[in-house]
């Protein structure tokens, strides 16, 4: 143990060795063998999630930005264009908005074919790859278990993403009680995660007697957002303390967890910093991360050490709050109620995200479509 200065005082911090072999062994791959933490690869390529094999990554996660990002891609934008085409030809009857999962679908499929081995070979502890649904057709729970059950035939490995609004609560009840494994994403209020926390455990009781759960904890966006936030109001304050808000929220979210024995587990996510995981590090907890993030965090090589629980000091915490009107809301259990989730600003600005990243994809299907209607 070492001594280590925090915000708020000093705390006792177990320090992780790096060991004989360090040298050889990755980072990220050091981190899963010694602590209880668990890596997850983010939107990869093929080329990326056949590295993040390598360093022995849990699974992969995609969101809806996924076939955007790929279709912007040097390695994967021509075969993804290739794909817009197939399924404009296959589908000209159905709006672009529509075709775009089936676009999502093809891509992500590639993904869960690669991991497949791995999910098999370890009896589907590891090899899941996430796939989430329209994000703007997510106000409906009925078309939301529809979606899902679509999702889910994609191939034996897939782990289907909802989001954490109100109409999803009522589709993750449903889904659950099938005995489907869910990541519920978009969160950035421990309300929200207390909410779906609670509901799985409404349907399954307690402890982890269900399917997979994973909640995510957002800090990356709640980042953003603050960024977002302070330029379009003007506001000026400490870089450092600003920074630490998405971090904090998320501890403080891994402390509901551990406090109230919830079942499943949170999943750090919308990573954008190494400190938004290395913040996280030694929690009982799991991360996703692109690949530009594990390969800095590899080239850094930090000493790792154990600070998921070592919070921030309460001076530092009133002064956020007062800074940021919505970030007591993120970082307080029950400060929201489901009816709220949807128009938060920090879920509405990430969702929003997604809808412009769907909405792009979907141009460019009726762009082909058009393109080859003229020929």
């Amino acid at each position: 143990f070492r001594s280590a200065e925090l915000r708020g005082g000093t705390r006792r911090v177990a320090t992780y060795q790096k060991g004989a072999n360090h040298m050889e062994t990755p980072y990220v791959v050091r981190v899963m063998q010694q602590t209880p933490t668990r890596l997850w690869i983010n939107n990869p390529t093929l080329g990326e999630l056949k590295r993040g094999k390598d360093w022995q990554v849990v699974g992969a996660t995609t969101n809806p930005t996924y076939s955007m990002k790929m279709l912007k891609n040097a390695e994967m934008g021509e075969s993804v264009r290739e794909t817009l085409r197939q399924v404009a030809v296959e589908y000209p009857d159905r709006p672009g908005t529509d075709m775009v999962l089936e676009v999502q679908k093809r891509l992500v499929g590639r993904l869960a074919e690669e991991m497949l081995p791995v999910y098999r070979a370890t009896g589907g502890e590891r090899g899941l790859v996430a796939i989430q649904g329209n994000p703007i057709r997510d106000q409906d729970a009925a078309d939301m278990v529809r979606e899902a059950l679509e999702l889910f035939e994609i191939a034996p490995n897939i782990i289907v993403k909802v989001p954490g609004n109100r109409t999803a609560l009522e589709a993750f009840r449903q889904l659950t009680a099938m005995g489907k494994n869910l990541i519920v994403t978009s969160c950035v209020s421990l309300s929200q995660e207390a909410a779906y926390l609670r509901a799985y455990e409404e349907v399954h009781g307690k402890g982890n007697k269900g399917p997979l759960l994973f909640v995510t904890s957002l800090a990356g966006v709640i980042n953003d957002y603050t960024n977002a936030y302070c330029k379009d109001h003007g506001l000026s304050a400490d870089p450092d303390l600003l920074g630490c808000a998405g971090d904090e929220f998320s501890k403080r979210a891994y402390a509901m967890w551990k406090h109230h024995g919830f079942p499943g587990r949170l999943m750090g996510g919308g990573a954008r910093t190494c400190s938004n995981f290395t913040e996280l590090v030694a929690g009982e907890m799991d991360a996703t991360l692109g690949c530009s993030l594990l390969e800095k965090l590899n080239e850094e090589d930090v000493p790792f050490t154990n600070r998921v629980e070592q919070l921030a000091g309460e001076a530092d915490m009133e002064q956020l709050y007062g800074l940021l009107p919505y970030y007591r809301s993120a970082c307080t259990e029950n400060a929201l109620n489901p009816e709220e989730f949807d128009q938060f600003p920090p879920y509405r600005f990430f969702h929003d995200s997604f809808v412009k990243a769907w909405q792009y994809v979907s141009d460019e299907i009726e762009s082909e479509r058009y393109r080859m209607q003229m020929q």
